[in-house]
C-alpha cells in the first residue's frame, strides 16, 4: 500500500492516539521523547529568561516568578515540623542590605541594650528583632517561621522555606543565592549577644545555623514567659494601689508612664484592658480633684481611650500655661507664686457656676497648692 506519511494533517481526535502509537512503534518512540525534553527544556529557558529581563540593569531583586516555576517552599516543610499553620508557602520580604554584602554591624551587638543573659528576655528580642529586621526585612517571616516549628531547623529545611527569593541576577544573568550569606550572619549578630545562661542554650545550635540558635532563644525565652506574665498581671492589678499621679505636672508623664507598663503586660502575652477599663484606671491614677472632675468623661461610653487620654493633657496642658507652670514659663514661677495675703486674711468668694470647665479646674489646683482660691 502507499507508503505512511508520519506528518499527514488531519482532525484531532481518537486517530490522533492511534497515528502516535504508530509512529512510536516506527520510530522507536525517539519522535515524543525528544519533543517532551525539548519542551521540558524551553520551559526552563523562558523561566531563566524572564528572571533575566525582570533584573538586568535593576538593583537586586526577589523575583516573582519563583512560585510559576514551582520553586517555592513544598508543603513538606510544614508539614514536618508541628506547625499545622495552612497560610502557605513561606512568603519573605526584601532583602535590604543582604544583596548588597553588609548585612548586620556587629559594634551594635556589643551595646549594652543588646546584651542577654538571662534576664529581661522580651525586651531584648523585641530590641533585636526590630534591629534585624530593619537591615534584611526578609528575616521578619523567616524569624516567624522558625519560631513556629517544633523541630530544629536544618539547612536543607531553610533552604526549601526560602527557595529563590534570596537569589539575585546580575546584568551577565549569573545568579547569586545569598541564603548561606543570612543563615550565618544571623548566627554571629547572636553569637556577639549572648552570655551565661543565654549562650549555652545559643551552642545548642549548629555553628552558623542562625536560625535555629533564633529558635531556641525563642523558646528560652518563652519558658520564663509564664513567670514574667504573672508578674506583670499583680503589677497591672496594683496600678491603682501603688502608682498614682501627684500633681498637674507629672501627668503627662504618669500617662505615659502607665501605657508602659500596659504595653509591656501585653508584650509578655498578656491581654490588653478594653477602653473602658483603661479609662477607668486613668482616671483613677490622675490627682484626685482632676479624676473627680472627669468622672463624666471617664464614664462617657462614646468617648475612646484615646480620646479621653488626649483631652486630659489638653486640659492639664491649658491650666498649666494659665498658671504660668508650664516648662516655657518656668523662668518667672517664683515669682508667680509670691502671692500676696488680702488685707482681711480672707478667700475672695468665687462662683462656680461663672466659671468655664478648665478655670474651674485651675481654681481647685491653686487652692491645693497654697491653700487660696485664685
Amino acid at each position: 500500500g502507499a507508503p505512511h506519511n508520519r506528518f499527514r494533517r488531519g482532525p484531532l481526535g481518537a486517530n490522533d492516539q492511534a497515528r502516535s502509537t504508530e509512529t512510536g512503534a516506527n520510530d522507536g518512540g525517539c519522535h515524543c521523547h525528544h519533543v517532551t525534553k525539548l519542551m521540558e527544556e524551553a520551559a526552563d529557558l523562558k523561566t531563566k529568561l524572564q528572571h533575566l529581563k525582570v533584573s538586568f540593569g535593576a538593583k537586586p531583586f526577589i523575583p516573582s516568578e519563583a512560585k510559576d516555576a514551582g520553586l517555592e517552599p513544598v508543603s513538606e516543610v510544614t508539614n514536618r515540623g508541628a506547625s499545622t499553620s495552612s497560610d502557605g508557602p513561606l512568603k519573605i520580604g526584601p532583602m535590604g542590605s543582604l544583596a548588597s554584602g553588609r548585612v548586620f554591624d556587629l559594634k551594635i551587638a556589643g551595646q549594652s541594650d543588646f546584651q542577654f543573659s538571662s534576664k529581661n528576655g522580651d525586651q531584648w528580642k523585641g530590641k533585636t528583632e526590630r534591629y534585624l529586621i530593619s537591615a534584611v526585612p526578609a528575616v521578619h517571616a523567616l524569624f516567624q517561621w522558625a519560631e513556629r516549628q517544633n523541630e530544629p531547623v536544618t539547612p536543607e529545611r531553610y533552604m526549601a522555606a526560602v527557595g529563590l527569593q534570596l537569589t539575585t541576577w546580575g546584568r551577565d544573568g549569573d545568579e547569586t543565592d545569598h541564603s548561606a550569606a543570612l543563615i550565618g550572619a544571623i548566627w554571629g549578630f547572636l553569637s556577639n549577644c549572648v552570655s551565661g545562661e543565654a549562650q549555652t542554650i545559643f551552642k545548642q545550635a549548629d555553628t552558623l545555623n542562625g536560625f535555629e540558635a533564633w529558635r531556641r532563644l525563642a523558646r528560652y525565652i518563652d519558658h520564663g514567659r509564664e513567670i514574667r506574665l504573672e508578674t506583670f498581671r499583680n503589677e497591672v492589678r496594683m496600678l491603682r494601689g501603688r502608682f498614682v499621679i501627684k500633681n498637674l505636672e507629672e501627668v503627662v508623664i504618669g500617662i505615659a508612664k502607665f501605657e508602659n507598663k500596659i504595653a509591656e503586660f501585653v508584650e509578655a502575652g498578656g491581654k490588653r484592658p478594653d477602653d473602658a477599663e483603661m479609662k477607668s484606671d486613668l482616671n483613677f491614677i490622675l490627682p484626685a480633684k482632676l479624676s473627680e472632675l472627669l468622672c463624666l468623661k471617664q464614664s462617657d461610653p462614646t468617648m475612646s481611650y484615646d480620646s479621653f487620654k488626649q483631652f486630659v493633657e489638653g486640659q492639664v496642658a491649658q491650666i498649666l500655661m494659665n498658671s504660668g507652670r508650664l516648662p516655657v514659663n518656668a523662668v518667672g514661677d517664683e515669682e508667680f507664686e509670691k502671692n500676696e495675703d488680702d488685707e482681711d486674711g480672707e478667700d475672695e468668694p468665687i462662683d462656680p457656676r461663672s466659671m468655664s470647665h478648665g478655670e474651674l479646674i485651675a481654681a481647685v489646683d491653686q487652692r491645693n497648692r497654697t491653700g487660696r482660691w485664685q
